[in-house]
Order: structure tokens, then C-alpha cells, then sequence
């Protein structure tokens, strides 16, 4: 039977760890070395935490230890490494006292290390990190060490968020589910912000694997928006994001589901967030989304929806990808609106050319979409827009020509000429406009 290797002293811990400090210290600074493949003082650093109850460290060596545990932690916040700051962990671990203050102090460190390495995709090192902190965190909930209890529930909220997030990335649901349920997330919290953002980014990472499991996670996110807001609590983020985000993100699940149970539940999602948030273009852009799932969409209410996104005084603000989305939803119904809302689609489309032709600076997709709308209108024998629409519109289109021939951008201002001489419904054009715009 082959013998057990003997087990590093403290201080070869920490000669591996004056040795790493070098390398990244060399990295940081621009002399070239592999950090990991040249020392791996993590590992000796877990097995010298095996010796410490037999241990009697001096005083001189502890100090040591933590300057050198200090050096190294702030060394791997700027070399970005995950497996330096799980090692600069370690040595934390093995120099910080066994006081409340310690052990919160070691249990941020923990915390922090297990994220880095969950983002770094090394769950095993995540792991082994929080399995250590638990107890520190069983030792701090000792009735001896005086701590205030609203701090330890945060404290504990923390770490059952962070094991449950990474049984779930180790796809072991059950075990996550348990992890959840042991949280003391009926007391009144100062962080159930990572409450949120832990259960949001399950359902997220989820969508794509396992709706069920999605929408669980993605409840679970909008349950702790509505007991934050119902506690009143104090945190980090903007709550009122977070309660657009989780329940914009449930809604898109429950209709990925294609289950008609969960019409009810859509319905009301929806309309707590148009309550509360009925102005904000990522509702308004949801509504869209639903309407359009229906058998029956309601065209009008849709084009209701698309005026009030196109007259949204923020929409300038988001760039062209919004529009993007409202320019195809508009195209998708007009070919299918009754004639008899013909008013509504006369003034959306004029909107449209309007919000397209005003942007500061003009893009292929701005272009595209009057032009696609005025392709789409045209093919509409039922429809006609009338010439005050058509005027109107050539009245914009012409401005902005103007404006890109002025800035020497003709190729832009060619593609702007030619939607409106090709584009069939501006056929009541007189000849001296069409040539005026030949020029």
C-alpha cells in the first residue's frame, strides 16, 4: 500500500506563496510567466489547513502569513485570476481569527472567491471555497459570539444563494431547490437584492434547457421583488428595474410554454407591470409580444401600442434596436388591419417616417423600415393614405435629404431619394417634386 505524501508545513505555504506573489507581481508588470502551471499553492494551502488543529502557529507567523494572504488577495483583484484569488483565500482562511469579526471578515473573502470561480466555470474550487465557509458560518451563529441578527441573516442569505446557484450550475436541481428553501428569506434583509438577481439568473441560465425549471426560478424572482417592496427594504439596485426585468423575463417564459393554462398568469404579470410601469418602452414592447401570441391578435390595439412607443419622448435614447423591433411588428399588421383603421395606420406610419428621418444620424435600418412600410401600405388596395400623409411624409424625407447632401453624405441621400421614387404609394407626387428629387 502505497504511504500518504506528508502534508507541507506552514511555511512552505507560505514559501509558495512569496513564489506566487512574484509571478503575478511579474505579470502585472509586464515580465511574461504562466501564474498557475509554475506553483499550485492552493492545493498545499488546503492541506496545511488540515494541520492547523494540531498547530500552535507563533504569532510572527501568522502575521506573515496574512501579509503575504493581503498582498496576494489585492495582487489577484488586479490580475483578474480566479484560481490566484481562491489560493489568496486559503492562506485568509488559515491566518484570520477565529472572532465574529474574523469569521465575517473570512466570509466575504469566501463569498467573493466562490463567485469568481462560479464565473470562471471552476465549480469544484467554488465548491470546496463555500464548503469551508460554512463553518466559519456555523461558528458565527454560536450563541457565544454576540453579532446582530438582521447582519447574520444577510450573512447566511449569501451563502445558501451561492450554493444553490452552483448545485444548479452543477445541474443537480434538487439539491439547489434545498439549498433555496433553507434561506432565511422571510426576515427582513438588507441583500435580498442577491436574492433576486441569484433566482433571475437560474431562470435565465434555464430557458434554454428546461421551461419548468425557468418559470420556478424566474416566480421565485418576482416573489422576492413583491416581499421587498411589501418590507420596504433598502437595496443596492433599483427595485423597480428588477420588478420589469422578472416579470417581463416570467411572461416571455410562460409564453414559450405555448400552454394555454398559463394565460391567466400571463395576463396578470402583464398587467401588474403596466400598473406600475405602463410608460416604460420595455412594456410597452411586451404587450407587443403577447397581443401577437394571441389567435386573434387585437391589430388595433396593437398599432394603440406602437403609436405610444413611437411617441415615447425616451425612445431617441435607446438607439435603433427598440424601433427595430416596432418597425417589424408594425409591417407584420398592416397587412392584416381591417380597413376600417385606416386613421390609426395613416398617423402610426407618419410617425414612423418621422422618428426614422429625425435621428441624428441616419442607418440602413432607418431606411429600410419607411421603405418596407411604404412597400407593405402600397400592396393595400383597401387602404389609402391619402395625399396629406404622402405630402407629409415626402416633406420629411426631402428635409433629410437636404440635411445629408449637406454633410456631402450623398450615398445616403440617394438611398433617401430612392423610397420615394420607387416607393408606389407616393404615385400622386406632382412630376416637379419627382424631379426635384432626381436632381
Amino acid at each position: 500500500m502505497a504511504s500518504q505524501p506528508s502534508l507541507p508545513s506552514v511555511h512552505e505555504a507560505i514559501v509558495a506563496l512569496r513564489h506566487l506573489d512574484r509571478l503575478i507581481s511579474g505579470a502585472l508588470f509586464g515580465d511574461s510567466c504562466d501564474i498557475i502551471e509554475k506553483s499550485d499553492p492552493s492545493a498545499i494551502l488546503i492541506n496545511a489547513a488540515r494541520l492547523l488543529p494540531s498547530l500552535k502557529l507563533p504569532a510572527a507567523t501568522i502575521e506573515e502569513l496574512e501579509e503575504v494572504a493581503v498582498s496576494l488577495w489585492n495582487a489577484s483583484s488586479q490580475a483578474m485570476n480566479a484560481e490566484v484569488r481562491a489560493t489568496a483565500f486559503w492562506a485568509l482562511n488559515l491566518a484570520t481569527s477565529k472572532t465574529a469579526s474574523g469569521h465575517t471578515k473570512i466570509l466575504r473573502a469566501a463569498f467573493s472567491a466562490a463567485r469568481s470561480c462560479m464565473e470562471a466555470d471552476l465549480l469544484d474550487s467554488a465548491l470546496k471555497i463555500l464548503e469551508a465557509s460554512a463553518q466559519r458560518l456555523d461558528s458565527l451563529k454560536r450563541p457565544t459570539l454576540l453579532i446582530d441578527q438582521d447582519r447574520l441573516y444577510g450573512i447566511a442569505t449569501e451563502y445558501y444563494m451561492l450554493r444553490a446557484h452552483l448545485e444548479f450550475l452543477k445541474c443537480r436541481p434538487d439539491i439547489a431547490d434545498h439549498l433555496f428553501a433553507r434561506a432565511p428569506l422571510a426576515n427582513r434583509l438588507g441583500n435580498r437584492d442577491l436574492v433576486i438577481k441569484t433566482c433571475y439568473r437560474a431562470g435565465i441560465d434555464a430557458l434554454v434547457v428546461d421551461l419548468n425549471a425557468a418559470t420556478m426560478w424566474l416566480q421565485r424572482a418576482v416573489e422576492q421583488v413583491e416581499l421587498s417592496i411589501a418590507k420596504n427594504e433598502t437595496t443596492s439596485g433599483d427595485i423597480g428595474i428588477w420588478n420589469i426585468r422578472c416579470r417581463a423575463t416570467l411572461v416571455r417564459a410562460y409564453l414559450a410554454t405555448k400552454k394555454i393554462s398559463r394565460r391567466r398568469d400571463i395576463k396578470n404579470q402583464l398587467e401588474n407591470l403596466k400598473r406600475s410601469n405602463g410608460d416604460a418602452l420595455s412594456v410597452m414592447v411586451l404587450e407587443i409580444e403577447v397581443i401577437r401570441q394571441d389567435e386573434k391578435p387585437d391589430c388595433q390595439r396593437i398599432l394603440e401600442v406602437l403609436k405610444s412607443i413611437m411617441e415615447s419622448p425616451g425612445l431617441t435614447h435607446q438607439g435603433w434596436e427598440l424601433p427595430d423591433f416596432a418597425t417589424e411588428a408594425f409591417h407584420s399588421m398592416v397587412s392584416n388591419i381591417p380597413s376600417k383603421n385606416t386613421e390609426l395606420l395613416r398617423r402610426t406610419f407618419l410617425r414612423l417616417v418621422s422618428l426614422s428621418t429625425s435621428l441624428a444620424k441616419s442607418s440602413h435600418t432607418c431606411i429600410d423600415a419607411v421603405g418596407k412600410g411604404a412597400q407593405i401600405l402600397g400592396s393595400r388596395a383597401d387602404v389609402e393614405l391619402g395625399e396629406d400623409i404622402v405630402q407629409a411624409v415626402v416633406m420629411l424625407i426631402w428635409k433629410r435629404i437636404e440635411a445629408e447632401v449637406a454633410a456631402s453624405a450623398f450615398g445616403i441621400a440617394e438611398q433617401w431619394g430612392l423610397q420615394i421614387l420607387e416607393g408606389n404609394i407616393f404615385g400622386c407626387l406632382s412630376d416637379s417634386n419627382k424631379l426635384a428629387v432626381m436632381k
